[in-house]
């Protein structure tokens, strides 16, 4: 386990060392509109990437037959390509209402960039899931490093042309899409009876997991957008410098560990190895361990940080971040092991899942607003949630994985 996921996490943290020590010289070229901007194209371009595939790169891990793999692939690539289309067609014709109703103004000339991003991001989780089926971890390290340096420099040159937002809005689907190029090895062509047979035997993916997949990217991604839209740009600003610094370098290595526990727990199920449940503890250990130290030392000093790394104006940023470390921790140590659920056949427990966080964040930003607290009371709120919710699924993960545990000791010869 630990080399494989080493090589994963060597370039996880290549790639997000060179985002991180970029990120001081970003805020000198850029403001908080810019960031806040950012943040809503992440926001809006996740969703779309996580819609676009049909969840059918969840899949590609499970077929015995490599045919089976390249047919899903194959139905995967052609769902992204459509629902890019669609979604730059409707982001065109509802560019300003879009705009206004965001309070990011920027987007009615930017209005291309959002769902051009969740094309970029679907067809990456695509490449990548076709990867981890061959557990080629060398690659994704590689690919997590080559994003990482393309996405700072390229913030950085358009930083430096005072070509405004657009550089730093565009700069995560750059990064993704040259990773995603690099990496990525065309199949061989597919027969249309060979993508249907493979769509029937998956179908519970994009019936069931899409809708799943769709509720966990809003209760993640719906928070960003309201902050935006309730509490205005300034706040939206520091807030996207929190998850740039602390989020986003979590995500890559959650993303990076999960690819390496669904190849395995894969591989566990196709060959009908037991120890499921003491795998999905293990690793949820391992990443406790890795996360305590640099929470806690954040806990105690973001403030201060913040203000001598990125100037004195982005100091609050570091009050917020004492906040949303919590969370993130909750998330480095649960998220890798989710994807047990649905490799499991429990698509319907992650869609109920899913869909009870999705509406208890957007409540938790919602309400405090309503009743006209404070910023900061709605990032505790929210980070309440977010740790509990985490609780509740390593919970379902772990107890689900032990079934199966026993589902195998009971069919063993």
């Amino acid at each position: 386990m630990r080399r494989a996921l080493a090589r994963i996490l060597s370039g996880s943290a290549l790639g997000q060392g060179v985002l991180l020590l970029a990120t001081p010289i970003l805020t000198r070229l850029y403001d908080a509109t810019d960031f806040a901007t950012l943040a809503v194209v992440t926001a809006i371009a996740t969703v779309l990437g996580g819609l676009a595939t049909l969840s059918l790169e969840r899949a590609l891990s499970l077929p015995e037959k490599v045919e089976t793999a390249l047919a899903l692939t194959r139905v995967a690539m052609l769902s992204t390509a459509a629902v890019g289309l669609i979604s730059t067609g409707l982001a065109w014709l509802f560019r300003r209402e879009v705009a206004s109703l965001l309070n990011a103004p920027e987007l009615t000339d930017l209005w291309w960039v959002a769902p051009a991003t969740g094309s970029v991001l679907a067809f990456q989780s695509v490449v990548s899931a076709w990867m981890i089926r061959w557990q080629n971890y060398g690659a994704l390290g590689f690919r997590n490093a080559i994003q990482g340096f393309v996405q700072a420099a390229w913030s950085i040159l358009f930083g430096l042309g005072g070509f405004g937002s657009i550089g730093l809005a565009t700069s995560l689907g750059a990064g993704r899409l040259t990773a995603a190029l690099v990496t990525w090895r065309p199949t061989s062509a597919v027969r249309r009876e060979s993508m249907a047979t493979a769509l029937r035997a998956y179908r519970r993916f994009p019936l069931v997991n899409s809708w799943a997949r769709l509720a966990n990217q809003l209760g993640l991604q719906a928070p960003t957008l309201l902050i935006v839209g309730l509490y205005g740009p300034l706040a939206a600003g520091l807030y996207a410098l929190t998850i740039r610094t602390i989020a986003s370098p979590v995500g890559v290595i959650v993303d990076a560990a999960a690819q390496y526990f669904e190849g395995r727990f894969a591989q566990m199920l196709r060959d009908r190895e037991r120890g499921l449940a003491a795998f999905v503890a293990s690793t949820s250990a391992r990443f406790a361990g890795l996360g305590v130290a640099p929470a806690a030392v954040l806990l105690l000093t973001a403030p201060t940080l913040f203000g001598l790394i990125f100037g004195p104006e982005w100091r609050d940023a570091g009050v917020i971040a004492q906040i949303v470390v919590i969370s993130a921790l909750a998330q480095l140590v649960v998220t890798p092991v989710t994807r047990a659920l649905v490799m499991l056949g429990r698509q319907r427990t992650q869609l109920a899942w899913d869909v009870a966080r999705g509406a208890c964040t957007v409540a938790a930003v919602v309400l405090p607003a309503l009743v006209q607290a404070e910023f900061l009371v709605a990032i505790g709120v929210l980070t309440a949630v977010h740790c509990l919710f985490y609780g509740v699924a390593f919970g379902l993960c772990w107890h689900a994985a032990r079934q199966a545990d026993s589902a195998l000791e009971a069919s063993a010869p």
